[in-house]
């Protein structure tokens, strides 16, 4: 009996082997992007500051100091005080801001305002109304009672609370506070003159930019350090798992074209 052997050259089978190392490549170096990224978001640094409706101002006349929270995500409570000059500056009222509600899916945990100290803490019991990205916690509007001087404001507490998973049935919520160092506050001072001096207007605010006033530097803990040193270290082990990747899947089809 005569056998017929075929001419035709076919490709070597490719190793199960070969494939399964280069799908486990794959998914380890995009579960190292995700990390890394999640990482970095962990990390992003909450600010609180005040920004005034004009920077220079004379007897009598008043003033309105918004009270900003920036680059928070999943907002679900905040508490913040201020303190004023007292000397030059006197608290009128402090109107509500935009940022939680005080009412209809929030509430007022705790609340004090006299003539030169105020505070309020608001928490969130709807978690479709959790703040993202920033807004105007509250407002002072301050009455003028110097001829002239310098009239600091100053945030004396701050405290924020997010929510890890908003869609989680179980809360877990992510600290940041003033003392730990794990927020940033931005003071600022308003100076004032005779009624013949222009008032100075700042900048229109944006939630992005922040203001040019006098800063408070809080000591970052050595783990925000860390992390990001970590992070730095994450992202070039996922691209050397990528270029490996990449190298690999040229090898093989080379070998490929090659052996056809």
């Amino acid at each position: 009996m005569t056998t017929t052997v075929g001419t035709a050259r076919l490709c070597p089978p490719i190793q199960p082997y070969a494939l399964s190392f280069t799908r486990r490549l794959a998914a380890i170096a995009i579960a190292l992007c995700l990390s890394g990224a999640a990482v970095s978001r962990a990390q992003a640094v909450p600010n609180v500051s005040i920004l005034l409706s004009q920077m220079t101002a004379h007897e009598g006349e008043t003033v309105t100091a918004q009270i900003f929270i920036n680059d928070i995500a999943n907002l679900g409570g905040a508490d913040v005080g201020i303190h004023v000059d007292e000397t030059c500056l006197r608290i009128v009222d402090r109107p509500a801001g935009d940022l939680l509600p005080d009412a209809d899916g929030g509430f007022t945990a705790f609340s004090s305002l006299d003539e030169h100290n105020a505070r309020l803490a608001l928490a969130i019991t709807d978690r479709s109304r959790l703040a993202n990205g920033g807004g105007v916690f509250y407002r002072l509007n301050l009455l003028v009672t110097c001829a002239a001087g310098t009239a600091p404001l100053e945030i004396t507490f701050a405290e924020l609370s997010s929510y890890v998973d908003p869609a989680a049935e179980q809360v877990e919520l992510r600290s940041y506070t003033m003392s730990a160092g794990t927020l940033n506050v931005v003071n600022t001072q308003l100076q004032i003159g005779p009624v013949d001096q222009q008032s100075q207007q700042p900048a229109t605010p944006t939630l992005d930019v922040t203001p040019t006033l006098e800063t408070v530097s809080v000591p970052q803990p050595e783990s925000t350090t860390n992390s990001l040193n970590m992070v730095i270290v994450v992202v070039l082990l996922c691209l050397s798992l990528l270029i490996v990747i990449v190298m690999v899947w040229l090898a093989r089809r080379f070998l490929r074209r090659t052996s056809s």
